[in-house]
């Protein structure tokens, strides 16, 4: 069944949101028609029915109602008109908008209308085209639902059910709903199209539907608010990645997405095939969106913003200039796949013009970057972790602190840039000039048979070589870049010799050492040892979740026996400083302990570990978490002026990045902090609706919610742990009051996270000690954001009642006890 033409893919058009502008305050919504009706039962309608479920997960969303009586009539038939309000209502679709469908039999002023037209606008029902009807008060058969649900919910079948009653018309729609667990029909060979539904089964239908999820493959066309028009026909979506601005950048794209009741819910791969140029570069900010699979970016001279990538990162061979990325957080590998190869004339210390392309990562991770391309610059202001370097490979630029360089097969490699390296493994290849300006902790040969040149700017900590090699013919002119080379030792970890160290211990500098042979005594001789950066925390690359009161501190240890400063730059909007080893005043001044103060910094140091802490207070720690990702860089003095580290330029090893969230914070005010006296309950109804509520001399808690830096679409608060005995009285945007320990606050379907404040009345009816939890709830997946306990005690009013033992009389208006 093929029916794009039908648009299978309803547009809906529904969006809560709640506004609050300056000086004013609002609530979220609860209306009737959104009301957790947590009470609702039916006289009818027990746990043992075999729609029981069903039945109650639409009522309790406001989607079916019951009879007057109270009965549900669980097995009484369906009309087409109630069955197409029911479907809209599942479907979510905006029933107020829509464009008149011209059944003559529809009125505009008729219950149904607004569903009807919703479904028919969407593609979803035709009617009666002999006559232009859709015969709503007729009673709707098994093959009408059938037809309506798949269309509805998208659903295809790429088989045909076992049944043997099919009309060929109704086919391709009974089979996609059997195919999709959606229906087993009347038996296992029989559908009985032509019986009618009744009320539990339009339930069961609906709820089997709408869990369905499937993968859907398709080119997206365009991009309009929330909706994304496709090859496929048009999805709707509350993905941040899919809005306006990132249309450009989603032109063309090819999309693999999970799809449920027509709405995108998640990304399993993604391709991007819009190439923008050098002046304008197509940029796609995914606003802390999350592809579950791969990203593959078949585009020149694209950047990607703040996006998390369950798998890999694949640059084709289409990515031939640049491709820039910040924020983004690659689970798996970057892979820049193999493109045209330029040879390497000579493994002189000259760089080969660069025909790669370059890679330029921003606050981002990597598992690893795998590199098949020649010529490929990298740079990046965060370690990464490793780099494999492919055989075909043979030249590559790295500017970058990288953990691990692996390099196997390669015929001849140069690898060049401005890099600090923990350690380059060199696997297979037969010849490899290390020409970068930095070092190298660990420089290891496996091949006995390697040619290595070194370049004079490259300082190697450890070379390891294989045991009984002969390192002047590993090391091309070893004895002109020896003294680059602190320590050779075989692979047995043997050392072989200290070319760096021009003869036996040289004494350890500034302290008197021993003096070694040819290494003199260094006693009184000027301080040139750097300091030392021990440890800093949080650890660079932490995500830091804080609570919402939570400070973000920077605890940095280091060590030095002249110990001076620690200088502070960032990314944020506010001035760099520098903090001092002493514990009696680290920020220098009594002017400058003011100025930090008056911002709520707090710095402390410590000088048995040479440690000290900012704790940057509340006003900047809610800067740094609306930043998100946040950089700090750090250099250390001594008395001396030597330094760890640079401010121009910085580097990756003095460069230090956080992901900082705050979360968000549900709080009550107000609460009484003497008994509360009881009184007459609030009449409401079943729901928890009240009509009739007077504020005069009441006095209200108030409950606040604090939206951290944390985005939440679809959030509201539900109160637990209390009773038929008290009532927390709220009253909504429309006006109505409602008892939110029955209803809680806002639509079924959520509203988006925003700081707001809320006036609740306290109305107690027994007496007593209640105790209980106002919940931030993620309705997308029902978990607890955060919450906060409230505890009332009531007691019963006291008796006014005068109890006399002795008679009375009045005299001249005084009353006289006889």
């Amino acid at each position: 069944m093929n029916n794009k033409n039908l648009n299978k893919y309803f547009k809906a058009g529904v969006a809560a949101a709640v506004v609050v502008s300056s000086g004013v305050v609002a609530a979220p919504i609860v209306s009737h028609a959104e009301e957790t009706q947590a009470t609702i039962s039916f006289t009818d309608l027990t746990t043992k029915n075999q729609y029981y479920n069903d039945i109650m997960n639409l009522a309790q969303r406001g989607i079916i109602k019951g009879f007057p009586d109270n009965t549900f009539g669980t097995y009484k038939e369906i009309t087409r008109g109630q069955a197409a309000k029911i479907l809209a209502k599942v479907l979510e679709l905006d029933t107020e908008n829509v464009t008149d469908p011209g059944f003559v039999d529809v009125k505009k002023d008729n219950e149904y209308y607004g569903a009807i037209a919703a479904l028919h606008n969407a593609g979803i029902i035709n009617g009666y085209s002999t006559d232009n009807t859709f015969r709503m008060g007729e009673l709707i058969t098994r093959n009408h639902m059938a037809k309506m649900l798949a269309i509805g919910f998208g659903f295809e079948a790429k088989s045909t059910a076992p049944f043997t009653d099919m009309h060929d018309y109704y086919k391709d729609f009974i089979s996609a709903l059997y195919e999709n667990g959606v229906t087993t029909g009347r038996t296992s060979t029989t559908f009985d199209g032509l019986s009618h539904v009744t009320r539990g089964q339009m339930a069961a239908f609906a709820v089997r539907a709408e869990k369905i999820k499937k993968e859907v493959t398709f080119t997206v066309t365009d991009i309009e608010a929330t909706k994304i028009v496709t090859s496929e026909g048009e999805f709707k979506t509350s993905l941040p990645i899919f809005n306006e601005q990132n249309a450009e950048a989603l032109e063309g794209a090819e999309v693999k997405a999970v799809i449920s009741k027509g709405e995108v819910k998640s990304i399993k791969t993604l391709t991007l095939n819009n190439s923008g140029s050098e002046e304008n570069p197509i940029v796609l900010d995914g606003k802390n969106s999350v592809i579950d699979g791969s990203l593959t970016v078949n585009a020149d001279f694209t950047s990607l913003k703040n996006i998390t990538v369950n798998q890999d990162v694949i640059l084709t061979s289409a990515v031939s200039n640049s491709f820039d990325a910040n924020g983004l957080d690659i689970k798996g590998e970057l892979v820049i796949s193999e493109g045209a190869q330029a040879q390497l004339a000579s493994l002189n210390m000259v760089a080969s013009s660069a025909n790669g392309p370059k890679i330029n990562l921003t606050n981002s991770a990597v598992k690893a970057i795998n590199a098949k391309r020649d010529n490929v610059v990298i740079t990046s202001n965060s370690k990464l972790t490793e780099v494999k370097v492919a055989a075909n490979v043979k030249s590559i630029e790295m500017n970058a602190n990288v953990g691990t360089i692996s390099v196997s097969g390669s015929e001849a490699l140069q690898i060049i840039g401005s890099a600090s390296i923990d350690n380059v493994n060199v696997q297979q290849a037969t010849q490899l000039a290390l020409d970068v300006t930095g070092s190298v902790k660990q420089l290891e040969i496996v091949n006995a048979n390697a040619k290595v040149s070194l370049g004079e700017n490259a300082k190697v900590e450890k070379l390891v070589v294989p045991t009984d090699s002969n390192i002047s013919t590993i090391i091309n002119d070893y004895e002109t870049v020896k003294g680059n080379i602190e320590q050779v030792i075989d692979n047995s970890g043997t050392v072989i010799e200290s070319p760096g160290n021009d003869g036996g211990n040289t004494g350890t500098p500034g302290n008197g050492g021993t003096p070694g042979n040819g290494g003199g005594n260094n006693s009184g001789e000027q301080d040139a040892i750097k300091p030392e950066l021990v440890s800093i925390s949080p650890v660079s690359g932490t995500d830091v979740e804080l609570a919402h009161d939570e400070t973000f501190k920077l605890v940095v240890k280091a060590k030095d026996e002249n110990l001076r400063e620690l200088e502070v730059d960032h990314n944020l909007a506010l001035p760099e400083f520098s903090v001092y080893a002493s514990e009696e005043n680290p920020y220098g001044t009594d002017e400058l302990k003011a100025a930090f103060e008056a911002q709520g910094v707090k710095v402390t140091y410590k000088a048995e570990t040479q440690t000290w802490t900012i704790d940057f207070g509340a006003v900047v720690t809610d800067a740094i978490a609306k930043k998100g990702t946040v950089k700090f860089f750090l250099v250390i003095r001594d008395e001396a002026g030597n330094q760890f580290g640079n401010m121009d330029p910085t580097t990756a090893e003095n460069t230090f990045i956080y992901n900082v969230t705050k979360a968000p914070k549900i709080s009550i005010s107000g609460l009484p902090t003497e008994a509360v006296t009881t009184e007459g309950k609030i009449t409401e109804d079943a729901n928890g609706r009240i009509t009739e509520f007077n504020t005069d001399n009441r006095t209200p808690i108030m409950v606040s919610l604090k939206k951290g830096s944390l985005d939440y679409a679809k959030v509201r608060v539900v109160v637990e742990g209390l009773n038929e005995g008290i009532q927390l009285i709220a009253q909504d945007t429309t006006g109505a009051w409602y008892n939110i320990v029955k209803t809680g606050w806002g639509p079924v379907q959520g509203f988006p996270l925003i700081d707001a404040e809320t006036p609740v009345y306290v109305v107690v009816n027994q007496a007593g000690l209640y105790e209980g939890a106002i919940k931030l709830i993620n309705v997308e997946n029902g978990s607890v954001i955060t919450s906060t306990n409230t505890q009332i005690q009531a007691e019963d009013p006291v008796s006014t009642t005068l109890n006399l033992d002795q008679d009375f009389i009045i005299e001249n208006g005084v009353a006289k006890f006889n």
